[in-house]
């Protein structure tokens, strides 16, 4: 199977711009709006009777699909009173199956439309926007639904057997305004992936040229915290880690998402962790379905015991902590503080055990657009003994993927034990880009 242009590089040249859209929302950031849409009328036409993901799976890689950016208060009358200010805090779903329809004029609202997950936008007018249909909403989400991948404990369990132990290494690794983690062994090689995304779209800027490839020797399964562009859009980025194991929530996806999905189902290495499973333990690993509601805070968070029974390090991809069941409880020995740094509008964050080896990791990009990190959330971590530099703490023991660029990048290496003496790479940096540079 091939790949969709959309999710490919070198293809973001601009295409004619589709005349009407069929969108779901899929995220708001203050005022900003993205909508994650397909061509309306390829829709119509290719799913007129049958559309389940099945279907969507042999169609994908054919699939005219876009992302729009607009106003996030042209939205506001289209929600049912009062969910749309839960959308907006993360608080609540919103309406997740709101399904709009919408067109593309010479005049109108003005939006940004992206015809690449890695390109630029370009001005478009909205002269038109309404819910869907109830038969083209039901389609939609029928297309689109994970819930025929979803699989057992024991499926999950086999995929990370052999790569959830003999870790020694976090690499919490430099991709711009995203976020790729690797579970490493002694010589920083991954055993598995914990999201493997990066700058996209606005802040596709943000990714580094210097990083010009991840390392699949190991054959190290992907482990995707939630559905968000920048946590597995490396995989589209890097075709090589679609021949990985992708363990993923089921979380109501648009089309960008459904069609990287549909590429690795094709392929036959979809697993979909099911929402009535709260835990697995593999090895090091103790992966728990997060307790929140939203994309954010219902999928995957995971802690990494140290190889000699040393208390965890905390991987949560965008979820607060207070969702991660049993988290503010916890004693870690390290963090990777969740959604780059955002405001998570909750103050409450695990306490630094100050240990030798303790720190706090944020990944993000140089110039990004969301202003991460926020100064409240590092002195949220800060007043729990997680020492900041930006808050005067001597010594400092918070990491920021940013601080080496532009001379390098700034893979961040996290361990348990007090020698934090960096592994050089197996490969001499022939194979791959994830030489840690700072611990």
């Amino acid at each position: 199977m091939g790949e969709n242009r959309f999710l490919t590089i070198g293809s973001e040249e601009f295409g004619d711009e589709p005349r009407r859209v069929f969108a779901r929302v899929d995220q708001i950031d203050g005022e900003v709006a993205f909508l994650d849409a397909v061509d309306a009328a390829w829709f119509e036409a290719a799913f007129q009777e049958v559309a389940t993901f099945e279907t969507w799976r042999d169609r994908a890689v054919e699939a005219p699909i876009y992302v729009f950016e607009l106003s996030s208060r042209f939205l506001e009358p289209l929600f049912s009173a009062g969910l749309f200010a839960n959308y907006l805090d993360k608080e609540g779903q919103g309406e997740p199956d709101l399904w709009l329809e919408i067109a593309v004029g010479n005049a109108g609202l003005e939006a940004r439309i992206y015809q690449n997950l890695f390109g630029e936008a370009r001005t478009i007018r909205i002269s038109q926007m309404r819910p869907a249909s109830e038969d083209i909403a039901r389609k939609l989400s029928s297309a689109f639904s994970l819930d025929a991948y979803e699989v057992g404990k024991s499926d999950i369990e086999n995929a990370l057997t052999g790569h959830a132990s003999g870790i020694e290494w976090i690499g919490v690794y430099d991709v711009g305004q995203g976020s790729a983690n690797g579970l490493c062994d002694v010589s920083a090689m991954p055993r598995t992936y914990f999201d493997l995304g990066g700058g996209v779209l606005g802040n596709a800027h943000t990714f580094s040229p210097l990083l010009q490839n991840f390392c699949f020797t190991q054959n190290p399964p992907v482990l995707l915290s939630h559905w968000d562009w920048d946590h597995w859009s490396s995989g589209a980025r890097f075709p090589a880690a679609g021949n990985m194991d992708w363990i993923v929530p089921n979380q109501a996806l648009g089309a960008v998402h459904a069609t990287f999905a549909a590429g690795l189902a094709a392929k036959g290495k979809l697993r979909v962790w099911p929402n009535t499973l709260p835990s697995v333990s593999v090895g090091q690993l103790q992966i728990v379905r997060c307790q929140g509601k939203g994309r954010n805070h219902s999928g995957l968070a995971v802690e990494v015991a140290g190889p000699r029974g040393e208390a965890p390090i905390l991987l949560g991809g965008d979820a607060r902590y207070n969702v991660v069941p049993g988290a503010l409880n916890s004693s870690y020995t390290s963090v990777v503080v969740p959604h780059h740094g955002a405001d998570m509008r909750n103050r409450a964050t695990p306490v630094c055990p100050r240990l030798p080896a303790s720190r706090a990791a944020y990944s993000c990009g140089v110039n990004n657009s969301f202003g991460h990190p926020r100064n409240v959330t590092e002195r949220d971590h800060d007043g729990s003994g997680w020492d900041h530099q930006s808050r005067h703490k001597v010594p400092w023991i918070d990491r920021n993927t940013m601080a080496l660029r532009p001379v390098s990048l700034g893979h961040i290496g996290l361990t348990w034990g007090a020698n934090h003496i960096l592994p050089p790479q197996p490969c001499g940096g022939s194979l791959c880009s994830l030489q840690l540079n700072q611990s």
